[in-house]
């Protein structure tokens, strides 16, 4: 007998094709949960800023409001971050 004509259908690595297909599908599937969270994700973080902009534009014609004296101003803690390169 030729050695083309043997199958061997073992794997040396211990693995059959069968559990790497179930682990392709598996990781397939685990990817399309995260972009199907993903495209959730950026949906609500869309309707967020629509609000925010939504309120803003509400606000913009309004008389501007004036700051309370300084000695309100107790818990304003103003901190001067310098980033050195």
């Amino acid at each position: 007998m030729n050695k083309l004509d043997q199958s061997d259908t073992s794997n040396p690595k211990g693995a059959s094709s069968g559990s790497k297909a179930w682990g392709f599908a598996l990781f397939m599937f685990a990817l399309t949960m995260l972009f199907v969270f993903l495209g959730y994700w950026q949906v609500n973080r869309l309707a967020e800023k629509e609000a925010m902009l939504g309120a803003i534009e509400e606000r913009i014609g309004n008389d501007p409001i004036s700051l309370p004296p300084f000695a309100e101003w107790v818990g304003l803690i103003l901190r001067l971050t310098i980033i050195a390169l």
